[in-house]
């Protein structure tokens, strides 16, 4: 019986000896997740970018992961993503390019994040730059 109970109590000093080592992993990932959003020197408009790289949704879910990132993402990166931008774009008309040259009647426009689709009532569509209003090509 006092083998038994020996063996038991091993067991229990294994176990939490492993669990005080993943809090402290734990405790370092974390300590290491603030380093690099606290890191600034560029590395703040790095991490926006790689933000605004991602779909809205996607950023929305990142904002889930913790206060620090839903903090960030609030300060750094929403106002910037691509999504966003374009979004004011067409709903306050604040830029610059606000007007795009079809040369003809338009029938139908419509947009994503890269591209601005205008539907010709000739049949051509035009495809424009989001973020430029630059042309690009004839479908």
């Amino acid at each position: 019986m006092d083998g038994g109970v020996e063996y038991l109590k091993m067991i229990n000093l294994q176990i939490q000896s492993l669990i005080e080592q993943k809090k402290r992993e734990l405790e370092l990932d974390s300590k290491s997740l603030k380093w690099l959003f606290d890191l600034g020197c560029g590395f703040t408009e790095f991490l926006t970018q790689m933000f605004c790289y991602l779909d809205f949704s996607d950023v929305q879910n990142c904002r889930l992961v913790s206060t620090q990132w839903k903090q960030f993402i609030d300060d750094f990166v929403f106002e910037k993503h691509p999504d966003i931008t374009n979004y004011y774009r067409w709903v306050d008309g604040s830029v610059d390019n606000a007007r795009l040259f079809c040369g003809g009647e338009v029938r139908l426009v419509c947009s994503d994040t890269d591209f601005i689709y205008c539907a010709m009532k000739d049949g051509v569509i035009m495809v424009f730059d989001s973020q430029t209003f630059i042309f690009v090509k004839l479908l």
